[in-house]
């Protein structure tokens, strides 16, 4: 997506940008692993098999899971995203601020 000049180095884009970028990894990674996980073994008691629900049911209680991981993962990493956007500007702008005129000395 083209971005117009100089609006890439801006803060607020990354933070945003980051952060949906985040949120979308998330719901990636939540749809993977609600796949993977949450088998339902087969359950017996006294010896004897319980039926399980038809498919519809079954499928429909995986679609749940898996949207509610995908949602929650989703949201764990844009709120990660956010912060370290956020620590990462606070960080450069502080540099930016107080080595302007500063040599950097690797010597000592």
């Amino acid at each position: 997506m083209p971005t117009p000049p100089g609006m890439d180095e801006s803060c607020a884009w990354r933070l945003i940008s980051g952060t949906v970028g985040g949120y979308a990894m998330g719901c990636l990674f939540g749809m993977f692993l609600g796949a993977m996980g949450d088998m339902n073994p087969i359950q017996i008691v006294k010896g004897k098999e319980i039926p399980q629900g038809p498919l519809r049911e079954q499928a429909r209680a995986a679609y749940v899971s898996t949207k509610a991981r995908s949602i929650g993962l989703g949201k764990n990493f844009a709120g990660f995203s956010a912060v370290f956007l956020a620590s990462e500007c606070v960080v450069e702008k502080m540099r930016a601020k107080h080595g302007k005129n500063k040599k950097l000395n690797y010597n000592s």
